[in-house]
């Protein structure tokens, strides 16, 4: 719900008291309560411009004329009207404050009702992730991997591990306590040059037709495939680090996640119980005999309204 701006409060102001000449010419207590209104508006609003200020006096004029022409009897009817829509204004202007603290603007009870819903369900999912906590000893590991490796960071898209699939890798990496040493990028290139050494002597051996050429091409298979296997190693140990982390971090996003959830949660709930404790107040005995006045006499109901503040009169049916 938006707040209106001082110059759209003022105009609609205007048009008020114009259509109240004409319509309470010849009833003088909707004169008295149509002045009385504006002014409360007024003062709510805390306009001071020229502008505001001649309308002021218009509503002062229009208020005394009406009490002058008025019965006692019906401006104590009035009067008595105005003070049962102050305890429901009350109870109004508390549930406009907890909405305007909510996390977003809501303009129906439908939309209030489906926010709270949204946040209660994204909760209960956040919950089932982070039910199962990880293997002990997997704090330890991170931080020796987040150590190692200062600058790494996962991918902002990654996903909370949901059904925990990464968790058998996690268990083993807790278990051993550390992560497998790979081969350096110095002993890669060692081995590449000793496979490098192995291919030229096999070339030369081969060349001088000696016996023995199976053995040395025997050896340099056996460094070729020293060497794949240890750059199949270095990669799967960086893979697994880097899943460990990805794991590690979405759970983090998670958490933080969650914090937010929960603080959200209370400013919806917040709202809700506002607008619960005016449900209440509809109830009562007061509350049916506001509605039963609002019923009778419908033309004066808008001019309540703006006399004791609370909801518009088009926000009343959105949250009724």
């Amino acid at each position: 719900m938006r707040r209106r701006e001082p110059e759209e409060t003022l105009a609609e102001l205007e048009r008020a008291l114009a259509f109240a000449a004409r319509s309470f010419a010849h009833a003088p207590g909707g004169l008295w309560l149509a002045g009385l209104a504006a002014l409360a508006a007024l003062d709510r609003a805390g306009l001071r411009s020229p502008e505001a200020l001649a309308l002021r006096r218009r509503a002062e004029q229009m208020r005394r004329e009406g009490e002058e022409r008025a019965s006692s009897h019906e401006l104590a009817g009035l009067e008595a009207w105005i003070a049962l829509a102050r305890r429901r204004a009350a109870l109004e202007e508390a549930f406009l404050a907890a909405s305007h603290e909510a996390p977003e603007r809501v303009s129906s009870r439908a939309e209030l009702a489906e926010r709270l819903l949204d946040v209660e369900r994204r909760l209960e999912a956040l919950d089932r992730t982070l039910a199962e906590p990880f293997p002990d000893g997997l704090d330890a590991l991170v931080a020796r991997l987040r150590s190692a490796h200062p600058d790494y960071e996962p991918a902002e898209a990654a996903a909370p591990p949901e059904g925990a699939p990464l968790r058998p890798l996690l268990e083993e990496s807790a278990r051993r306590g550390r992560v497998e040493r790979a081969p350096s990028a110095w002993a890669l290139l060692g081995g590449g040059f000793l496979a490098w050494f192995f291919a030229i002597t096999a070339i030369a051996v081969v060349a001088a037709g000696v016996a023995r050429s199976a053995i040395v091409l025997a050896l340099l298979a056996l460094a070729a495939t020293a060497l794949v296997a240890a750059l199949a190693r270095r990669v799967a140990e960086r893979r697994r680090r880097q899943r460990v982390l990805d794991a590690w971090f979405a759970r983090e996003r998670s958490a933080r996640e969650r914090e937010a959830l929960e603080a959200a949660r209370s400013r919806w709930a917040l709202a809700a119980r506002a607008l619960g404790a005016l449900d209440a107040f509809r109830r009562t005995d007061e509350g049916a005999s506001l509605e039963a006045r609002e019923g009778q006499l419908p033309s004066l109901t808008p001019w309540i309204r703006m006399a004791v503040g609370g909801l518009r009169e088009e926000q009343v049916e959105a949250f009724a």
